[in-house]
This record gives C-alpha cells, structure tokens and sequence, in this order.
C-alpha cells in the first residue's frame, strides 16, 4: 500500500491538495505500523538449530546467553542441564536470567532444536 501511494504521488502530475492528501496518507499508514502493530515486531521466543554458536544465537534472538569459547546451543544447554543433575529430554528447560532455553527437538540422544524464550520483564 506505501508503494501504491508513493508511485501514485510521483507518477500523477495532479493539486497541490492531491499530493497533500497522499502525504498524510503515507504518515498515517507509518503511525498505524508504529502504534498498533508493536506487539509483531519482537517475538519473546525463536526456535534455533542446536549446532548454531552461542555468539551467534545471541545476535541473532537479541539476548545475552553467557557462554564458553566457541560453544553451541547444544553444548551449552547439555552443560548447564548436567550441572543442575536434569534430565536431556525434549522440554527440559535451562533458566538464566531474562531468558531460558528449551530444548524443541531431538534424534536419540541428541539435541537438535532448541527454542529461546526471551523475558517480558
């Protein structure tokens, strides 16, 4: 719809009313995409691939996972479930602080997905 009215504006050669109108219509569609949709502009959780860098997660979801070296999301969840004695099972959850990491999926043993839940706090 923006591009329909920006290529309106440009194309018609009309009033000087008619290029008013088409801008207060491109600011009002930019108040509606700022005012009532901002609840899709962060989501509170991503679903990433388990072989995925901590340093790489943590761009990526916009959260602050402490890790280890060049660790991965399945390495640093296994380590973290292992000193708190939990089981590695599918929804096994690892809580930090404004974020927990679940484990989404699994073949065998092995981790394969792991879901961040980011705090609303």
């Amino acid at each position: 719809l923006l591009v329909a009215i920006a290529r309106q504006l440009i194309v018609e050669h009309g009033s000087s009313s008619d290029y008013l109108i088409g801008i207060i219509s491109v600011a009002i569609l930019f108040a509606v995409r700022k005012y009532l949709f901002t609840q899709f502009d962060d989501s509170n959780n991503i679903i990433m691939r388990a072989s995925q860098k901590v340093k790489v997660a943590n761009i990526i979801a916009r959260v602050k996972i402490p890790s280890e070296g060049s660790e991965t999301l399945r390495d640093f969840v296994t380590r973290k479930l292992n000193e708190e004695e939990k089981t590695i099972a599918i929804g096994a959850c690892v809580y930090l602080k404004n974020v927990a990491l679940r484990i989404d999926n699994m073949h065998g043993e092995l981790i394969t997905r792991v879901e961040i839940i980011k705090s609303i706090y």
